[in-house]
Formats: C-alpha cells, sequence, structure tokens
C-alpha cells in the first residue's frame, strides 16, 4: 500500500494508543515478570503516555519513567500515581549507576540515532543482576511507510540486536519475535489503511479515534491468539530479554 509519509509529529499526542499498543505491553510484561517480581525497581525508558509504568505501579513495582517529551512527562504524571516521571534522554541518563533492577524499552531504540548509547546506558543504571527488556520491530525488508511516518531510523535483525547488547556487556536470554499471524494481518490490512484516512494536515493524532471500544477490545483479543506463535519467524518485531551480569534473579 502506498501511503504518501510527509513530516509527522508521531508520539507527541498523549492519547495515541490501540489494540497493538496493549498486545505489545501485555507480552513485555509478561516477560518482565517472569524475569524479576516486584517490588522490583524498574526504568521505564521512554515511557510515554505511562501506560506501561501504570501496569508496574499495579503490580507491586516501583517505576521512574523518563522520555524526552514534556508533554507526555507531564501527562503521565498526573494520572500515574506512584510512579517518578522526568523529562530526559535515553541515551544520556540523569541517573546514577546501578539505580534499577531492570530497564524496559518499548519501541525505543529504533528512533534513536545512537542506539548503541543507550544500551550503554541502560548497562550502567542496572544493578549487578539487573534486567533489560527491550521490544523494537523486526527486519528490515519488511519496512513500510508506518515506519516512515513514525520517524523509525531502522528496523532489526535478529543479529545486530543481539550484537547491540552483548557488546555493552549484557548476556542475552531470550530473543524471539512477536506479532505472527493477527497482528501482521491487523498491520497490513487495517493500521496502514488507518493511517491513510486519518492524516490531517500530515499529522496522526488519534488513530483510533472514532472506532467504537467495543470494537477495539474485538481487536485486542484476536491480537492476543498470536501469543501461541512467539517465536515464530514471521512476526513484526522482536522482544529481548537480557542480564546483567552478577548477583541477581536468574530465569
Amino acid at each position: 500500500m502506498n501511503i504518501p509519509t510527509p513530516a509527522t509529529q508521531w508520539g507527541t499526542d498523549p492519547e495515541f494508543f490501540g489494540p497493538r499498543h496493549a498486545a505489545r505491553e501485555a507480552l513485555l510484561f509478561e516477560v518482565l515478570r517472569s524475569a524479576i517480581a516486584p517490588p522490583a525497581e524498574v526504568l521505564d525508558a521512554g515511557s510515554g503516555s505511562g501506560s506501561f509504568a501504570g501496569k508496574l505501579v499495579s503490580a507491586g513495582y516501583g517505576v521512574v519513567g523518563v522520555d524526552q517529551s514534556e508533554r507526555f512527562v507531564a501527562y503521565a504524571g498526573e494520572r500515574i500515581l506512584g510512579a517518578r516521571f522526568q523529562r530526559g534522554d535515553v541515551t544520556r541518563l540523569e541517573l546514577p549507576d546501578g539505580t534499577f533492577d531492570a530497564v524496559v524499552a518499548g519501541e525505543v531504540l529504533e528512533h534513536l540515532e545512537d542506539d548503541a548509547r543507550a544500551a550503554a546506558e541502560f548497562f550502567r543504571v542496572l544493578r549487578p543482576g539487573g534486567w533489560c527488556l527491550v521490544s523494537v520491530p523486526a527486519d528490515p525488508r519488511l519496512w513500510d511507510a508506518s515506519d516512515d511516518w513514525a520517524g523509525h531510523r531502522r528496523r532489526y535483525s535478529d543479529a545486530a540486536l543481539r550484537r547491540l547488547f552483548e557488546a555493552q556487556g549484557f548476556e542475552v536470554r531470550r530473543l524471539f519475535r512477536w506479532g505472527f499471524p493477527f497482528t501482521r494481518l491487523y498491520h497490513r490490512q487495517v493500521y496502514l489503511r488507518m493511517l491513510r484516512r486519518k492524516r490531517d494536515g500530515g499529522i496522526v493524532t488519534r488513530p483510533l479515534a472514532g472506532w467504537r471500544k467495543l470494537a477495539s477490545k474485538v481487536v485486542g483479543l484476536v491480537l492476543k491468539g498470536d501469543r501461541l506463535f512467539d517465536g515464530a519467524p514471521w512476526g513484526i518485531g522482536w522482544v529481548l530479554l537480557a542480564h546483567k551480569p552478577g548477583t541477581g534473579q536468574t530465569t
């Protein structure tokens, strides 16, 4: 599908959400919980509107969220009680060494010019034995108009993503693809078309605006079916769980 891709302001609207976003966050939460339990201290790097931080707080984790958007930081701070949010650059975290038991970065690294520096910062702020959990888009061959619109700099191969973290001293414990078959079908048949319809002066503000809540819930339930196929080689994204060597909980 050929979608014009003018300059956009992706990620600037705190109301940006959707069933795919919810499905990915549910997956990340499950993987994190399998690695380390509450009340671990977690850095949500690129915390956005705070939706994932809210899940962590509800489960009993201690949470600090960092995001470069002042608007997102204010929005999340007003709505997510029990977490602390601050504006910052994930490639230059203004946080002490060895502060956190886990770092989570969902759909962040693909936006950065220097993803290696971000991975190095994640390693630095983790305590020995800590965990780093990330999700990123998979497979450069899947590049399409949504990547241009979102401001992605890259999609990752498994080898490139593994090297990125191992070069910083991490031990990669899990690396698998997610988002097949239903999320991939949703992306092609619904999401890309939705971008075309919802453009307003080149800016997509609320991709799901106008959808009935029931329809969104049904889509979300369908996307959960992808969990049966986690690890299949046709998913749209990668999930990586890496360990900082040292004393700590292991999977």
